[in-house]
């Protein structure tokens, strides 16, 4: 959470319960003070009088309640945020994947990210630290379909998408995919 007052050395239990305030009265959430949190310190940020809350729950239904609070109650202009806080590798992954999700909505496929996941048409995608790539990882099962997935189709070899190429995931450059998947 950022954007509420404090300072970063208060304690423990005055961080709770500014952000139990904040999650009950500014996200309208009546559950907050049943809510388990692991810990609730302050870290320093941009703004000295106003240190980013970092809270770790213990049951992260919590954590969805909360964000869909935030979303739904919390105005743009209101000065105060809450966002997951994920780590720069994850970070650095869904911008990577983000780009390439530009690039092939551009190119009038369908894509999105979900999770650290590419999803293009109906394949999946990740990226590979590893490797410094976009790879093929699998296919998107469609839900509802009763039909028997042809064993063909699993051993098929996907292009792998280098993340400095513009090339599309269409065109026929494909390694062998399954022994790198083996690899990672």
């Amino acid at each position: 959470m950022q954007g509420i007052p404090g300072r970063v050395h208060e304690s423990r239990f005055a961080t709770e319960q500014k952000a139990r305030k904040f999650i009950e009265k500014d996200l309208k959430f009546d559950q907050a003070s049943t809510i388990k949190i692991d810990d609730a310190r302050r870290v320093k940020s941009s703004n000295p009088t106003k240190p980013t809350i970092l809270l770790t729950f213990n049951n992260s239904g919590d954590i969805s309640a909360i964000m869909q609070k935030a979303k739904e109650n919390l105005q743009g202009n209101s000065g105060v945020y809450v966002q997951y806080d994920y780590t720069d590798r994850v970070r650095r992954h869904r911008t990577i994947l983000g780009e390439r999700m530009l690039l092939e909505r551009q190119q009038g496929d369908y894509s999105s990210v979900r999770h650290d996941k590419l999803i293009i048409n109906d394949g999946i995608y990740k990226y590979s630290d590893n490797a410094q790539f976009v790879m093929y990882i699998g296919r998107r099962q469609s839900y509802g379909s009763s039909q028997p997935t042809n064993s063909d189709d699993q051993n098929e070899h996907h292009p792998i998408v280098d993340n400095q190429s513009q090339q599309s995931l269409s065109e026929p450059n494909e390694p062998d995919v399954d022994r790198m998947l083996s690899d990672t």
